[in-house]
C-alpha cells in the first residue's frame, strides 16, 4: 500500500487510468435515454463495421405508455447522430426490447415480447429498412403463436437482412403452462416474411428455449439458448445449434451443456459469422465462488462442439459475468458483461473484452466499469463484426434512464495485469488531504487519477 499527499480537493468520484494498458477510447459522447425508467441500453446491436448502432429502451413511453423504443445512431467521426425518429412499439405495454442490425446497418429487426396482437403478451417482431432518411417496415408483422409466448424477447438478423430468427421462450410447445420455448426463422421474399422450416422447440418443459438466439451471417445456422434446461441438473441451461438443410432445421452435434446446476447457460449466446464458433454466457455459474458467472466458447469440429480455451470465469462473487456476451465475426474476440460487479461501486457493473490467441482467452485492454452505483454496466454489451468497436449498456444509469458508451481504438495486444487492476482501490473517498492507493505497485505501472469531470487530479509515481 502507498500513501500520497493530494492538493486540497473533494473527490466524490475518481477514475484510474493506466497509460500503457488503457487503449480503449470512447467514441463520441455517452448515448442516453430520454426519460426516467427508459432502460436505454437493455439491448444493443452493431453494424459490421460499428458505424451504426441500435439501442433498445424497453420501458420508454414513446407516444403512449411503455411502448419501448429502438434508437439507431450513426457515427460521423465525432459524435453519434440519431437516424430518423426512434422505432417504437405499436401499442401501450409492448416493451419493445430487442434489436438486430444487418451487416451494413440498413435493416433492423425489432422485437416486442409483450405485444398482444396474437393474444395477451404473445409478442411480435418487425423488420425495417432505412430508405431516404426514414425507417420503413418491410412486410407484415411477425406474430407470436399464442398468448404469453413473449415472442421477440430475442432476435437476430442475417448479414444481408433477408433472414431473421425470433425467440419465444415462454411458448408452450407441448401443452399449456410447460414453457418449452421455441425459435422461428423467417426469410423475406421481397413482399413478406415466410417461415423457414418448422418451429425449433425446446426439448423439455421449462427449458425457456429461445431466451437467446443468434444467426450466422448467411442465416443458415442458428444458436438457441435454453437457460433453464435441466439436462445435468436444475436450471443448468443448454445451447443448441441448428443448420437449415433441405427445408428443415437439423441440430449440429450434441447440445452444449452447462458445467453445473443453476448455471443458466444460454442466458446469452453469440455465433461467429460462419456459424462455426459459439460463445455462451452462464451468469449463475459459481466460478469457484458464488454466482461469479462464466463464458465458454466452442468450435464445431467435424461432428461436435469442442471448447476453445479454458473457461472465462467471473472474478467476484455475485457479479454474474456472462449475463451478456458478443462475439466478433471471426470468433476471435468477445466482450462479456458482469452487471452486478461491485468493483467501482455497488452494482456499478463491468464489461471485459477477450481475444483468443495461442489457444487461450486473454483479457484485452482494461475492464470497463459503470460510472456510478447501481447503473449495472454490462447488462448488455456488443462487439462490432470486425472486432474494432465495443459498446457497453448500463440501463439503470440515472434513475433507469439508461446509458450506452461506445469504444474504439481497441488494443491488439493483451493486458498482463488484469488481476491487479480490478482490485485497485483508493481511500478515503471523498478526501481533501491524504489518500491511500492500494492494489498496484505504482513504480511498476504509471497511474493517473481523474475526477468525474475528467480533470487529472494526480499522477503516480
Amino acid at each position: 500500500m502507498k500513501t500520497y499527499p493530494f492538493v486540497p480537493l473533494s473527490l466524490f468520484s475518481v477514475f484510474f487510468f493506466f497509460p500503457s494498458l488503457c487503449a480503449q477510447t470512447q467514441l463520441g459522447s455517452d448515448l442516453l435515454g430520454l426519460t426516467d425508467a427508459d432502460r436505454f441500453g437493455i439491448y444493443i446491436s452493431f453494424s459490421n463495421d460499428g458505424s451504426r448502432i441500435a439501442v433498445a429502451a424497453n420501458q420508454a413511453p414513446g407516444s403512449g405508455f411503455t411502448r419501448g423504443q429502438i434508437h439507431i445512431f450513426e457515427y460521423d467521426g465525432a459524435e453519434w447522430q440519431l437516424l430518423d425518429e426512434p422505432i417504437e412499439g405499436e401499442a401501450d405495454g409492448d416493451r419493445t426490447r430487442s434489436a438486430s442490425l444487418s451487416a451494413d446497418g440498413s435493416r433492423v429487426a425489432v422485437g416486442a415480447p409483450f405485444n398482444s396482437e396474437g393474444g395477451p403478451e404473445s409478442g411480435n417482431a418487425r423488420v425495417f429498412e432505412y430508405q431516404d432518411g426514414s425507417w420503413v417496415q418491410l412486410g407484415s408483422n411477425l406474430v407470436g403463436e399464442a398468448a404469453g409466448d413473449a415472442f421477440g424477447r430475442s432476435i437476430s438478423l442475417s448479414a444481408d437482412g433477408q433472414r431473421v430468427a425470433v425467440g419465444a421462450y415462454f411458448n408452450d410447445a407441448e401443452g399449456p403452462g410447460l414453457s418449452y420455448g421455441h425459435t422461428r426463422v423467417f426469410e423475406y421474399d421481397g413482399v413478406d416474411w415466410i417461415q423457414l422450416g418448422a418451429d425449433i422447440d425446446g426439448e423439455k418443459s421449462g427449458d425457456y428455449a429461445g431466451w437467446s438466439v443468434s444467426l450466422s451471417a448467411d442465416g443458415g445456422r442458428v444458436a438457441v439458448g435454453a437457460r433453464l434446461h435441466d439436462g445435468i441438473g436444475d436450471d443448468a441451461g443448454q445451447v443448441r445449434v441448428y443448420e437449415f438443410d433441405n427445408g428443415a432445421w437439423v441440430q449440429l452435434g450434441e447440445g452444449i451443456d452447462a458445467e453445473a446446476p443453476g448455471d443458466n447457460m444460454g442466458f446469452a449466446v453469440s455465433l461467429s459469422a460462419a456459424g462455426d464458433r459459439v460463445a455462451t454466457g452462464a451468469p449463475g455459474n459459481s466460478g469457484g465462488g458464488s454466482a461469479r458467472g462464466q463464458v465458454r466458447v466452442y468450435e464445431y469440429q467435424g461432428s461436435d462442439w469442442v471448447q476453445l480455451g479454458a473457461d472465462i470465469d467471473g472474478v467476484a462473487d455475485q457479479e454474474q459475468f456472462g449475463f451478456s456476451v458478443s462475439l466478433s465475426a471471426d470468433g476471435t474476440r468477445l466482450i462479456a458483461g458482469a452487471p452486478f460487479s461491485n468493483n467501482f461501486d455497488a452494482l456499478a457493473g463491468q464489461a471485459r473484452m477477450y481475444a483468443y490467441t495461442n489457444g487461450a482467452w486473454t483479457m484485452v485492454g482494461l475492464p470497463i466499469d459503470g460510472t456510478a452505483e447501481n447503473v449495472q454496466a454490462g447488462f448488455e454489451c456488443a462487439i462490432s463484426g470486425d472486432g474494432q468497436r465495443i459498446a457497453v449498456g448500463a440501463p439503470i444509469h440515472n434513475n433507469g434512464t439508461g446509458q450506452v458508451r461506445v469504444y474504439g481504438d481497441l488494443p491488439v495486444s493483451t493486458s498482463s495485469l488484469p488481476e491487479k487492476i480490478y482490485r485497485l482501490q483508493l481511500f478515503p473517498n471523498p478526501s481533501n488531504g491524504l489518500v491511500n492507493l492500494y492494489g498496484l505497485q505504482p513504480e511498476a505501472q504509471p497511474v493517473v487519477v481523474s475526477d468525474a469531470l475528467g480533470r487529472t487530479v494526480a499522477r503516480f509515481p
